[in-house]
Formats: structure tokens, C-alpha cells, sequence
């Protein structure tokens, strides 16, 4: 490698003198640069002095700076006097090349041969072959042609970061402008090549025969050429007139000139709209309008769609963020539509609104709002999903926590039925909880469970909205109703352990205040109730105490069989005991009255207009029992590798007894069941069952029989010890190409192109070799250049769950659902990809909408097709389109489906 620095230049006056001093120096010291050190091997360089020039072979440093011009080894130094002036570079030219170096003092050229770099300023060339003529400040880049005429190191000029491949290259370094044969660039995700490429500065290139195209390809599979094309770096593309071809074929001409943007990131310009014809409807078209992007952290779109046959709908988004600071965005739409001309038009509309602000670390908002007509996503959306809604929901809150006192926030949630307008808000909830306060945990000497006491307290106030439906009226009239409570929440948390069991005494006490109570009256005049609300503050609370205790047994085998190298059965028990006194005859909390129609004592909150009741109205006094099983499994994965710990089964069953009912004492029984950890299996089941029998009980009203659970035990009847009233069942497998459950689905599309800053500077490079030196190879129909066998791989993803339930918590009525949910998707060759699923319902024996999507990767283009067959929403969506986001507007399309007919 030979490397140096240059910097100045030798002028006319000195070159004799050079000349004569290199000689002198040469003369007097070449046998003892020769023979310095017998123990040393002959150097691998030669130096060579000629009339007028130097001329340095193999490994050999030059440095060239405004003193000295110098030539050395590690041992023995030439220098050559330099002036400071003359018509050189006015900066340092750090330089290299592996075969050969020359300068010719005389003519002040400088020769490069192999692997030739050179670096000045913020310029770099690369070439095989650099040409450096001082007096004319050009440097001149060519490739070397070997002995089947292919190019070897074409030239690469990189200049800030844009970089630039050609034939030849030629640049002047003073005036900053060069030309390149044959050149290609890649500037915003786009090439540009052409015949000639003129640098008329540092921002501007002029293209001959120029074209421009986002295919990766080396010979691009479509591009936008023209004769005459001006690039801006990072502003515009001129082009004039402008013809796009695909495969070589012209496909059609603007013969008028235009300019493209050229810049990275968001652009504010027109958008294209989406062309759609359907006989309802008529012509469509959809999302034409134009994008502001107003400044680095806020932008908007406007928007409309347009049917000549079904009304118009405007949109309007908005974007905002800073960096650590808020983000959000505010989408509205309104229109007028309808779905055929016989219709009467209907309108439509939609407020979503989202930010996300933090103030601090410790305080932050966060909303998401929504609101929309009840026809706006049938009218306007082409979402299967988005048609079937039926309830949105809005949030908002501000919270801020404190460094060592809890939290405080205050907040919005919001519910709506989209077809019924009924609404449910609550608004404000103002919450405050306190962090865990364990207060004898510095004392010490007290034992661990006593330190670890904690308290805890959560609060809440809360206000809420509903608007409903008014079932005592036949047309659409809306009642509406505010509630307010204050709710308080204080817990303590004491986890004794004797030897092998876990002690859980508990105390639970829960206290709201409301703003009003209400006494009611039976109206003898037409039997109604009659309401008496007081406002003022009202107090209810509740209380319960309990003891829970659990211990965990232990089983151990080893079998060592079938790669399983030990089983472990874990045996969990639990009992407890809870209490919760009868608080119905305080007066404070219930009152009652005489329903004189019926003849009954009706029992009441006093706060019931505000959720009241929760103190409890009987007493209760329960043993709550329940058993979990846990089977773990170590399997063995070979001598270098730890044995994998998989869970894979896991049983539970609970139950409870209440003392103090005065009939059905034992609960139902509950079960469940898993398969946790198999990688090909998923199978989760839940049980419920019951030891009472049930009697028929007649309907006065239409003598309908119905069944009623009473005190007797199916086994006293000769039934059983239990009979099942509800059972739910899921099993899920998924195998594909690779084995096992291969988790989602694989993506529909090949791979991306890795985009990282050295695979386009080598992407580059090589596209550009490969479409100088490209040939036109005839198609092998006798297979005489295939590679012979190979393996046809079609990876395949297949995943099947079943869904079954039982119900009957009546013994005359028995609920059944069987539901099967299959979805496959595989690959074809590597660009076709196919992917659907499909659901049936065995019960009912019908299918819901099944759904394929096929994909084709046309390498810098896509096709794909969704389609589905059957059903309501029967139809389908073409798309055929170049896959580059900058020319996302350049597509066909072809839909079918509810929203175009």
C-alpha cells in the first residue's frame, strides 16, 4: 500500500533543482538503503529515477505537504524541497493505491493504478485507475478492463454523504464540477442514471438520456425516463417530457415537462385520489385532497370522497408531537351519503381525538375521545370489523405522583352504542391512593411477619352519566340519570407463617358517601312507588374478617424415560374462613316498606339512586376450600445442554360453605384445566357443578314450566353426586413447515431489503456493475445451465382451534356451541403467499364469512387479492401496485363488495 498526503504543489523555478537533489541523494545512499541491515529481507519497492519524474512501486509512503515532498520506508528518508504556491489543490489530498504510483514532476501528473483512493476536503474517489493533473486541478477515474472486457473498479465519488458511480469520472477540485459517462446515483430511496451525468454543483446534476426508477434491479424491471432531466438534491426533479416504461416498453408519454419533490421525510403537496365505480353508487372518488406538513412537529390533511350517485364526505386530520414532550392527533369527518339513489340521504359523522402530554416524569395526560353518528362506519368504512361495531369508548385522564405521599389523577371514560345512541360516562372521577406503609418494619426485634404489616388506602369520588332508552315508552325517548358517590378503600395485609403453612388473617372494611337518600312509599292511589329524596352527605360502609391458611406438598419421580428426566407434582390446599355480619336492620342504611298489592315487605337501600348497598343485607359465614394441582416436568436436551423445565398440567377446583344460609349451604363446584406449556397443543377446559336437585315451577303469567333449585342432594334422590351445568372447552394446535407451533402467521411479503447505510453504498456499487456490463442471456428451455436438483420448500403455517360450551343451569334447557376456527398460510417459489381462514358453527351448521388473501411479490412491484366468497360481505379488493411509498398513487385497482354495488 502506498500512502501520502499532498499538499501545495512544485512549481516550474524548482524543478531542477529537485531533480538534481533526488539524484545526489540517490547516488550516494542507494547501495546502503540496499544493504542497512544483511538481516533483513530486499525490500518489496523500487524507486526510479527518471529525466523527469519519480516513479514508487509496491509498498511505499509518500507524503506531500507545503515544505517537503518525501519518499520512505521505515529506515531511510528522501526529501524533496517544495514552495508553499502554485496551481495546486488548496487542501490536504490524502491518497493510496496497491501497484503503482507515479509523479511526473515535469507535467505535475500524477499517475494511481490498483485500488486507487483518494480523499480531499469532504470528497472521496475511488477507481482503479486516478489521474491527478495539477495545472488543470482535474482528477480523472476510470476502471481497468481485464481480458474478458469486464470492468474492474469502477470509479466511486462520494461527496457529503451523496455518492456517485461511473465509467469515468472526471472532477475539477477548485471549481467543484465534473461530469460522469454512464453515471448512477441513489438520492430519497430513488436511482438516477443516464448517459451523462453533469456535477454543475454541489446540489445540482444535469442528466442526459437520464431515468429514474426505486427497482433494485440492474436492469430495472420500470423507470421514468427522458432526455433531459435536472436534479436538485433534496428539493426537486426536473423532467422533460417524461416517459414511464415497464420492461423497456414505453407505456406512456407526458409530453410536457414537470418537477417531482426530492426531498426525505414529509412534504406538503396533492394528494391522489382512488378511482372506484359501483351501481349504487356510481363514480367514486375517495381521499382526494392535499397534505400540509406546516413544520417539524405538526401537519394536516384535507380530504374528501365524492359519489355521484351517494353524497360526499370531508375529512379533516391533524398531527401534532414534540420529542418528549405530547403527541396527538384530531381526526373529524362529515358528510351526506347514501347507499343507492332510491335512499334518502343520511348524515354523517366522526370526532376522534387523542394527545398524550407529559408535564414531568410525575405528571402526564393521556385522552383518546371518540364520537360518530350511528350509520358513520356502515356508510363510510370498507373494515368488515369497523361495519359491525357497535360501541365506541372514550378515555381521558391527568395524573400526577408524589415523590413519597401515592398518586392523585383525574379522569374520563365514556361508552356508546353507535346504533342506539345510549350513552354511559362517568365524569369527573378524581382518584388518591398512598403508597404501602408497612409501620413496624423498623422495629426489629419483632418477628419478620410482624415488620412486613401493611396498610394501604385508595380513594375514589365519581360522577356518572347515562342516557337510556326508556322501556316504559314505545317511541325513541331518551332517560337520563346522574349518580355521585364517594368511595374509600383501606386495607391491611398480615402473612404469618407457622412451620410448613402460610397463616392469612384478613380485615376488610369499605366505606362510600353519598349526597342524597331516598325514602320509599307505596301509592295506594294508583300502587306506584313514590320517591322522597334528601340531599345532604350520607355514610354507608361494609365489613368482613377472615383467616386464610395454605400450605404446598411436594412429589417427586424420576423415570428418565422418553427424554422425561423427573416429574414434580405440586399439591397446593387451601381453607378459609370469612365472616360478614347481617347490617339490614340499620336503619341508616335500609329501610323498608309494605308493597300492599303483593302483601311483601320490600327491603331497600337508602342509597340506591347512587349505587348504594353495599353493606351486607344477611349474614354470612363461609369455609372457602380449594385444591391446585401443578405437574412440572425436567426434559432432557442432550449432554452439553440443562435439562428444560416445562409445566404441563395444571388442575384447580374451589368451593365454599355458608353456616349461616338457611338452605343451599355448599356452593357450586368449579374447575378448570390446562395444558400450559406444550408447543403444539393449547387446551384449556372450565367446569361447573352442583349437588341440589331442581323442582318444576309454573309460570302464572303463561303457564310456562321452569325449573328451580331446591334443598335436596342429587344423591339423596338416586341422581349422582353432581350434575354439570356448565363446561367450557378449547383446544388449539398449529403445526407448520418448521415443526410445532410456529406462534403467528409468517409475513405475506418476502423479506426487506436491509436498508442500513453500507448495504446501499454496496447495493449501489454492485447494481451499477451488473447493469454496465449487462447482457441479455437467452431463456434455458432445455435446462442446459440449471443447477439439477433441488429442494422445492413451501413453507406452511396451519393452526386449528375448537371451540365447544355446555349450559344448563336448567334441567329442561340445554345450551350447546360447537365452533371451529381454521387459518393456513404458505409460501410459493418464495413470491406467492397465501393466507385465509374460515369458521364454522356445527350447531347451527353455518359458515361465517371465510376470508383468502393471495400476495404476489413482483419484486419493485405487488400484486394481492382479498377475497370472500360467502356471506353478508361477499366481495373482493385488487390491488396492483409499485411497492415504493413515493409511488404508492401509481396502482389499479378493483373492489367488489356491500359498499360498492
Amino acid at each position: 500500500m502506498i500512502k501520502g498526503k499532498i499538499k501545495t504543489e512544485i512549481s516550474k523555478s524548482m524543478l531542477f533543482g529537485i531533480v538534481l537533489f533526488v539524484s545526489m541523494v540517490l547516488s550516494i545512499n542507494a547501495e546502503n538503503i540496499r544493504q542497512s541491515d544483511s538481516t533483513l529481507t530486499d525490500p518489496v519497492y523500487k524507486i526510479q529515477l527518471t529525466d523527469s519524474s519519480i516513479v514508487v512501486d509496491e509498498n511505499l509512503s509518500s507524503t506531500f505537504n507545503s515544505s517537503t515532498i518525501s519518499i520512505s520506508d521505515s529506515s531511510d528518508v528522501i526529501t524533496l524541497a517544495a514552495p508553499p504556491s502554485g496551481s495546486g489543490p488548496d487542501t490536504v489530498i490524502v491518497y493510496s493505491a496497491k501497484r503503482r504510483m507515479a509523479f511526473n514532476v515535469k507535467s505535475k501528473i500524477m499517475y494511481m493504478n490498483g485500488d486507487s483512493k483518494l480523499k480531499f476536503s469532504q470528497q472521496n474517489l475511488e477507481a482503479d485507475n486516478i489521474k491527478i493533473l495539477f495545472d488543470e486541478s482535474l482528477i480523472q477515474a476510470t476502471a481497468t478492463k481485464d481480458a474478458d472486457g469486464k470492468g474492474i473498479g469502477y470509479p466511486e465519488f462520494t461527496d457529503k454523504g451523496e455518492t456517485f458511480y461511473g465509467e469515468t469520472i472526471l472532477y475539477n477540485f477548485r471549481t467543484k464540477q465534473g461530469t460522469i459517462k454512464m453515471g448512477e446515483t441513489k438520492m430519497s430511496e430513488g436511482f438516477y442514471y443516464g448517459d451523462k451525468i453533469k456535477m454543475l454543483s454541489k446540489s445540482e446534476l444535469f442528466i442526459k438520456d437520464g431515468c429514474y426508477t426505486t427497482c433494485e434491479a440492474p436492469h430495472p424491471h420500470y423507470y421514468f425516463g427522458s432526455p433531459k432531466m435536472k436534479v436538485v438534491a433534496k428539493d426537486k426533479v426536473f423532467i422533460d417530457p417524461i416517459i414511464f416504461y415497464v420492461e423497456d416498453m414505453p407505456i406512456f408519454i407526458l409530453p410536457v415537462g414537470l418537477f417531482f419533490p426530492n426531498k426525505t421525510g414529509r412534504q406538503s403537496g396533492i394528494m391522489i385520489p382512488s378511482f372506484n365505480f359501483s351501481s349504487n353508487r356510481g363514480i367514486s372518488f375517495e381521499d382526494f385532497g392535499f397534505y400540509w406538513a406546516a413544520s417539524d412537529y405538526y401537519d394536516t390533511q384535507i380530504r374528501g370522497n365524492y359519489y355521484s350517485k351517494g353524497g360526499y364526505v370531508f375529512k379533516n386530520n391533524h398531527r401534532w408531537k414534540l420529542r418528549d414532550v405530547h403527541s396527538g392527533s384530531l381526526d373529524i369527518e362529515y358528510g351526506e351519503t347514501r347507499f343507492s339513489p332510491d335512499d334518502e340521504f343520511n348524515t354523517t359523522y366522526k370526532i376522534n381525538l387523542k394527545h398524550n402530554h407529559t408535564f414531568s416524569p410525575q405528571t402526564r395526560i393521556n385522552a383518546a375521545v371518540n364520537y360518530m353518528g350511528g350509520n358513520h362506519l356502515r356508510n363510510t368504512s370498507h373494515s368488515y370489523r369497523d361495519i359491525l361495531k357497535q360501541n365506541i369508548s372514550s378515555n381521558a385522564g391527568l395524573s400526577h405522583s408524589f415523590d413519597d405521599w401515592g398518586s392523585i389523577s383525574l379522569s374520563m371514560n365514556a361508552d356508546q352504542n353507535i346504533s342506539t345512541k345510549e350513552l354511559t360516562m362517568s365524569f369527573p372521577n378524581l382518584s388518591y391512593s398512598l403508597p404501602t406503609w408497612k409501620p413496624l418494619k423498623s422495629v426489629k426485634s419483632l418477628p419478620k411477619w410482624v415488620q412486613n404489616v401493611s396498610l394501604r388506602y385508595s380513594g375514589r369520588g365519581e360522577h356518572n352519566y347515562t342516557k337510556k332508552l326508556d322501556p316504559l315508552t314505545d317511541d325513541s325517548t331518551f332517560k337520563h340519570t346522574h349518580t355521585g358517590k364517594i368511595v374509600h378503600s383501606p386495607s391491611i395485609s398480615i402473612s404469618p407463617k407457622f412451620g410448613y403453612f402460610t397463616f392469612q388473617p384478613s380485615v376488610s372494611f369499605g366505606m362510600n358517601n353519598y349526597f342524597r337518600s331516598v325514602e320509599k312509599s307505596f301509592n295506594p292511589v294508583d300502587s306506584t312507588i313514590d320517591d322522597d329524596i334528601t340531599h345532604g352527605f350520607f355514610t354507608e360502609y361494609k365489613f368482613s374478617t377472615g383467616l386464610n391458611v395454605s400450605t404446598n406438598l411436594y412429589g417427586i419421580i424420576r423415570p428418565k424415560l422418553f427424554g422425561v428426566n423427573a416429574v414434580r407434582h405440586t399439591f397446593n390446599p387451601q381453607i378459609g374462613w370469612s365472616y360478614t355480619p347481617d347490617q339490614s336492620d340499620n336503619k341508616n342504611f335500609y329501610r323498608s316498606y309494605i308493597d300492599k298489592k303483593l302483601g311483601d315487605t320490600v327491603l331497600y337501600s337508602r342509597f340506591a339512586l347512587d349505587g348504594g348497598g353495599i353493606a351486607s343485607r344477611i349474614e354470612s359465614q363461609t369455609i372457602n376450600y380449594s385444591v391446585r394441582n401443578t405437574f412440572d416436568a425436567k426434559i432432557a436436551q442432550g449432554d452439553t445442554l440443562d435439562d428444560e423445565n416445562m409445566k404441563f398440567f395444571k388442575w384447580d377446583f374451589s368451593g365454599n360453605y355458608n353456616f349461616m344460609a338457611d338452605s343451599l349451604k355448599f356452593s357450586d363446584l368449579r374447575m378448570s384445566f390446562a395444558i400450559p406449556d406444550m408447543s403444539f397443543l393449547q387446551l384449556t377446559s372450565s367446569a361447573r357443578f352442583t349437588m341440589y336437585d331442581q323442582d318444576p315451577v309454573t309460570n302464572d303469567y303463561n303457564d310456562d314450566v321452569s325449573y328451580t333449585k331446591v334443598n335436596r342432594f342429587l344423591f339423596d334422590e338416586g341422581k349422582g353426586f353432581l350434575r354439570l351445568t356448565n363446561l367450557t372447552l378449547r383446544i388449539g394446535t398449529s403445526f407448520s413447515s418448521d415443526g410445532g407451533n410456529s406462534g403467528s402467521n409468517f409475513d405475506n411479503r418476502t423479506d426487506d431489503h436491509d436498508e442500513s447505510a453500507d448495504s446501499i453504498e454496496t447495493g449501489l456499487g454492485s447494481r451499477f456493475s451488473e447493469r454496465i456490463e449487462y447482457a441479455e442471456q437467452q431463456v434455458d428451455l432445455y435446462g442446459d445451465r440449471t443447477y439439477g436438483y433441488s429442494v422445492f420448500n413451501v413453507p406452511w403455517r396451519m393452526g386449528v382451534d375448537l371451540n365447544f360450551s355446555y349450559g344448563r343451569e336448567r334441567i329442561n334447557r340445554i345450551d350447546r356451541a360447537l365452533t371451529l376456527r381454521a387459518d393456513f398460510s404458505f409460501k410459493v417459489a418464495g413470491t406467492w403467499a397465501f393466507s385465509g381462514n374460515i369458521d364454522y358453527d356445527f350447531i347451527r351448521e353455518q359458515m361465517a364469512s371465510p376470508n383468502i388473501t393471495i400476495h404476489k411479490d413482483l419484486h419493485c412491484w405487488e400484486l394481492s387479492l382479498n377475497w370472500t366468497p360467502i356471506g353478508v360481505y361477499k366481495g373482493f379488493y385488487l390491488r396492483f401496485n409499485i411497492k415504493a411509498p413515493q409511488l404508492q398513487d401509481l396502482k389499479y385497482e378493483k373492489r367488489r363488495n356491500p359498499f360498492y354495488r
